[in-house]
């Protein structure tokens, strides 16, 4: 779990805490093909999505924000791209 100074940034569920639950939102936004910008993480055009929500996406939350790294660490309940 990560604290943020800025929770409501990537705080999707409103909990103040950035963690699993975190991830499979965003991972459910990705899989429905979203084009709610408060996903697009990275601020990247990565494919073709008018905001570019993607794996990449996902990645940079958890590299970036939480701070772990894919598959080095991993997450309790937090669900892929590719599940």
């Amino acid at each position: 779990t990560y604290r943020s100074s800025d929770p409501l940034r990537y705080d999707f569920n409103g909990d103040l805490a950035i963690d699993a639950r975190d991830i499979e939102m965003l991972s459910a936004a990705i899989k429905s093909g979203t084009i709610d910008h408060k996903y697009d993480m990275d601020g990247m055009d990565d494919g073709g999505s008018p905001y570019g929500v993607t794996a990449y996406d996902q990645q940079y939350l958890v590299t970036k924000i939480i701070d772990k790294k894919v598959g080095a660490h991993p997450i309790p309940q937090a669900t892929t791209v590719a599940e």
